[in-house]
């Protein structure tokens, strides 16, 4: 299974490609196990540490994009390649030419950005979001831009927003450790 190189023309512009991964049948148990060969020891203790089968299923789905993801986008790198933490606790491949990566996931689904330069990326389930999470995460001008009236709140918005600004605090690598109120979209 050989896929192209990064550098491809069928690439966006930015040299980023975005995969995402339906994990539901990393539930059972059986194919769980036998998919956790694929990836590296630390990711296995991190799928393994999991007490719910949906986490430890998201877990092990994160680590096998990322193996696709670093032989199959990028042959050219020596393998395996070393995953390293930035102070913000952002991961990072090692190496002056390995891609950059970001992972999220939500419900059954894991997703991994990575390019040539720093990605962020974020995937949620819709649920959960009301007015009252909405004022503690954006701005005035934001709201305005999605709620337009008080009695009037779209869920879809939220999490279009909600998405966007995520993503951009990890790409910038601060990820929540920076309020969401401080920066605007």
């Amino acid at each position: 299974m050989k896929g192209a190189p990064l550098h491809d023309e069928a690439e966006l512009k930015t040299g980023t490609r975005i995969l995402g991964l339906h994990v539901r049948w990393l539930y059972d148990e059986r194919v769980f196990f036998r998919f956790l060969a694929y990836v590296d020891e630390e990711r296995r203790r991190k799928a393994l540490a999991h007490r719910f089968r949906e986490d430890r299923a998201a877990s092990l789905g994160a680590g096998l994009l990322l193996h696709f993801a670093s032989f199959c986008l990028v042959p050219d790198l020596a393998k395996p390649l070393a995953i390293r933490h930035s102070a913000n606790g952002k991961p990072y491949f090692a190496g002056d030419k390995a891609p950059r990566f970001n992972l999220s996931h939500a419900g059954e689904y894991v997703i991994l950005a990575i390019g040539r330069e720093e990605v962020g990326v974020d995937i949620e389930k819709h649920a959960g979001a009301d007015e009252i999470l909405a004022r503690r995460c954006f701005t005035s001008a934001e709201l305005a831009r999605f709620m337009p009236a008080r009695s009037c709140f779209d869920a879809d918005m939220f999490f279009r927003f909600w998405t966007l600004k995520e993503s951009y605090l990890k790409f910038i690598g601060t990820g929540l450790s920076v309020d969401p109120l401080r920066i605007e979209i």
